[in-house]
Order: C-alpha cells, then structure tokens, then sequence
C-alpha cells in the first residue's frame, strides 16, 4: 500500500509494503563545570549579578545564589575553562527575579528546579562552545508555579502550559510555536481521549522540562476512511519534541473501524524527537479490517529519534515495534535509544521498529517479539531488534526472543535484511519452527559485504549450528556464531572500545553501549 500525504515539511511518504526521560539517558560526557550545589562558593566571583568562574572547578552555594535571586537577576555564566553548568541542588526562588544560566557548553539539570513565584528563567547552551545540550538527569526538572512567568531557551521564547487541553488550543492557534510543559501533569483524571488531543500537525517546538504527563489514554473510535490515521498525543509532528516523560499509558485502537498507526507520543513524526520516555501499553486493532501500524512511541517516522526509549507493551494485527512502528527513508534516523517491552505483532515485528528504511546506532531491544499470538495474519518478518530492514543499522544488539510462525523469517537481530549490519549481535531464542530462522537474520537479501563484524549466542539462542547465521544462507559471510562465554569473555572482534564495554554486572555480563548504557 502506498499513501502519499501532503504537509509542509514533506510532500509524499510510503506507507507501508504489504496487501493489507529526561530521567536516565546519557548526556554528554564528563567536563569541568560550574556546579551549583549545597557546598561552599569556591572559585566563583560574583558582582553587579554575574557570577563567573575563576577556575577549571568552580562551585556556586545553591543557597548564596537563592539570597541573590532574592534582590535582584542573576546571570551564572561558565566559560572555555569551566565548560558546563550543572545544578546539582534543589533550587527556588519566590521572587519576580529572572535566572539565566550562560552555558560555554552544556546544561545539565540534576535536582528539581522551581520557579514559585512569578520569576523568569532563561537557559543558553553552546555559548562559544559546541556539541553541547539542555540534560535532566534522575528525576530532576524544571517547574513554573505561574504560567505568566518567562522561559527562554536558546533565544526562543516559550508558553507555558499545564494540561493537554492548554497545549492543543495553543498548537491549534499557532502549530510553529515554542511550548513547555510548566509542571508534572495527571491525564488520568481527564479520562480516555476518542482520538489524538492534539490533532493539528505541530511544526514548533515542545519542551517537556524533565517532568511527566502520566494517565495519557487513548480508546480510538473515530476517524474516517480516506486515509490512515494518525494517533498519539500528537497526530502528526513536524517539529521538534524533548525532555518529555509519559508515564502509564493506555492507548488503543480495538474498537476503530479504520485503519490506524499509533504512538503513544505521536502518530507519525516528521521533526525530531530527543529524550523522551514511555511506560504503559499500547495496543492496535482488534481484528483484520483494515491494517495497523503501532510503536510505543511513535507509529511512524521519517524523521530524527535519538536518546529515546520505551518500556512500553505493544501488539498490533500488522506491524509492531517496541519503539517505532515504521521507518522511512535513508535520511531518517534512530540513535542511542531503547526498548525493553514485549512486542507481539500478526505481521513484522521488532523488539525496537518492525520496518526500517533509515538508519539504527547504538541502539537496542531486550523485549520478547512473537507474531505466534495475534491472528490472523501470523506471518511475516520477526526481528529481536527490527522485523524488516532496508537501511543501516549500527553498533547494536538484542537480547530477546524472537518468535515466528508458519511463513516467517525470525532472526535474533533481523528478520529480514537487505540493508547492512555492522558490529552489532544478539543473544536471544530464535524459533519457532516452520519458519525461516537464523541466529542473527532469518533471510537475509542483501548484496555481499553488506555484513561485518556480526554475530549471534550459539548457545542462548537454539541455533546451535555456525552455519546458520542466516535462515537462508548456510555460512552467510559476516556473521560469525559465539558459544555465550566467548560473548562475555571480552567485546568480539571489531567492536570498539570507545563504543562498547564488557562488565559482569552489567548487562547481564554482554557488551553494552557506553553511551547508552541499559537500565540497571
């Protein structure tokens, strides 16, 4: 099937090929800082309301800069010496005085920061520096007690919101504006939505602050015929989404008598999409009228993903993926994120997107992923990482089982592949037989050379012969089977340092990511 769809930031794109936080994500690596915290000011001169560092290790009293935000703005600035800021104490001020923190390079946002009064905020990052970011770290966020007061964030201004419904009327009235979510915020108390809240397609900006919309449900009834639907909070995103937590979702279509394609963030994105995290279920069509595309976080993207994850259950009747329902494009990207949710599709699944066109790095899945439990379609492609993949994927891994039935292709990474795989492994079961299985792929079409530095657990996986890397393809060169010591007796060959570590308490004792470490 192909669907074109017009908008503004793309004019076509495919859908589909078959007939039917925020807390815990890495930030940027460790630089010296100005740390404001519960220690004594150190290295700080502070006057006429800038504080600046004297020293690679500067330290600035939490306490010494309320008294100050007391009389008066404040401006703490960091510099090529003292790169970052890093609020690392619970900081509020009940004035009218506005903070701004002037980042030479990073922010990072380590203990909750409140705005209780009717003061303003403003965060500059890469500030004569570069490759820096706005990071929460833990359960660390940013709260405005009053929605008049101001946030600025690299030069744009935002409009605070509390709730769903101040969001969609604000992207209604302005769908490129700057928005950002002033406080943690109970959908639950709202109930089940009949279709996406935010129904205008966004082309601005969204800023979460570290805190979390828990409750968001979803029981989609409505929508029409013509087309398919988009649903999630979002339906459709241009723009740009981050430091968001979604907390307990439920969201499904088992009552829609069209077809759908469902994230419990957004529907299908076209932007971008960085540090946001899902937890909850997300659940597509009950039976075979029309096709479903499902993702924990999104249905579907052509866009940028990176530092995401989700810890979400997924089912659908067609395509199911842990993270991302479908991937289009070479352009599109998913980068250092996750998924460690159950995935159980009737067609492809994947434990992180069930399709893929674009390009997967330093990402992984450890959901169980089984096309065996939902009718009627019970066929397809079943990837412990990715069901179907066209594009590039980079420095990752599987850990769970991938399950197929009657005429699937089930691989412990891939199902099907006619993309390329590079230092990348997997370690789960592979089965059930009769299908195509491989220990990392189950058919594998790509063009040869197109694997390097791949392998599979012979032990932990049931495919215990070295020949069967590959379904379909006895010895399929590139991939290479390890007994599950050898895999944990150091990082296999043409894996990187840099990238990858080997621990016995972490990760169950397998390579991980350095960068995107797995939830402990």
């Amino acid at each position: 099937m192909i669907l074109s769809v017009v908008t503004r930031a793309q004019q076509a794109l495919k859908h589909g090929a078959l007939a039917v936080s925020v807390a815990g994500f890495a930030t940027s690596g460790v630089h010296a800082a100005v740390v404001i915290s519960v220690d004594p000011t150190t290295n700080m001169s502070c006057s006429n309301g800038v504080c600046k560092p004297t020293a690679a290790t500067a330290n600035l009293n939490v306490t010494d800069l309320a008294n100050l935000l007391a009389s008066g703005n404040v401006k703490v600035v960091s510099d090529s010496a003292a790169e970052d800021i890093r609020l690392a104490a619970p900081l509020s001020w009940t004035s009218a005085s506005r903070l701004t923190l002037d980042s030479h390079r990073s922010i990072a946002i380590k203990q909750p920061l409140s705005v209780t009064g009717t003061g303003a905020l403003t965060l500059r990052t890469n500030d004569g520096g570069s490759g820096g970011d706005l990071f929460f770290e833990g359960k660390a966020q940013i709260e405005f007690w009053d929605l008049t007061s101001g946030l600025v964030i690299d030069g744009n201004t935002y409009t605070l919101v509390r709730s769903i419904r101040q969001l969609a009327d604000a992207v209604k009235a302005d769908p490129a504006g700057s928005y950002a979510l002033a406080k943690q915020y109970d959908a639950g108390k709202h109930g089940a939505y009949a279709q996406s809240p935010i129904s205008t397609t966004f082309y601005g900006r969204f800023e979460g602050l570290g805190n979390a919309i828990s409750g968001f449900s979803m029981d989609i009834t409505r929508g029409t015929d013509s087309a398919t639907n988009f649903e999630g909070l979002f339906a459709q995103s241009a723009g740009a989404i981050e430091n968001l937590e979604m907390q307990n979702v439920n969201v499904t279509a088992a009552h829609s008598p069209y077809p759908e394609t469902i994230g419990a963030l957004v529907g299908r994105n076209i932007g971008s999409i960085r540090r946001v995290s899902i937890t909850g279920v997300v659940t597509g069509r009950a039976n075979d009228t029309y096709d479903d595309v499902v993702g924990g976080m999104t249905g579907l993207t052509s866009g940028t993903i990176a530092n995401c994850r989700s810890t979400a259950s997924v089912t659908a009747i067609l395509w199911a993926g842990g993270l991302v329902g479908q991937q289009f494009f070479a352009s599109s990207s998913i980068s250092d994120s996750y998924a460690t949710g159950p995935v159980s599709g009737g067609g492809n699944s994947g434990g992180l997107a069930a399709y893929s066109e674009g390009s997967i790095i330093s990402s992984f899945a450890t959901g169980a992923v089984d096309n065996s439990k939902v009718t009627p379609y019970t066929t397809g492609e079943v990837g412990g990482l990715v069901g179907e993949n066209h594009g590039a994927i980079s420095n990752s891994y599987a850990r769970g089982s991938a399950t197929g039935f009657n005429d699937s292709s089930a691989g412990g990474l891939v199902g099907y592949n006619d993309g390329q795989i590079t230092t990348s492994y997997s370690i789960g079961v592979v089965g059930s037989p009769p299908c195509t299985c491989g220990g990392l792929i189950g058919d594998d079409e790509a063009q040869s050379g197109s694997l390097a530095s791949t392998y599979w657990d012979l032990d932990t996986s049931g495919i215990t012969d070295p020949a069967r890397g590959a379904g379909n393809v006895s010895g399929d060169p590139g991939i290479t089977g390890l007994s599950d010591g050898q895999i944990r007796s150091g990082l296999p060959s043409g894996f990187d340092p840099t990238l990858w570590a080997e621990k016995k308490r972490t990760n169950g004792g397998y390579p991980y990511l350095r960068a995107n470490p797995p939830p402990q």
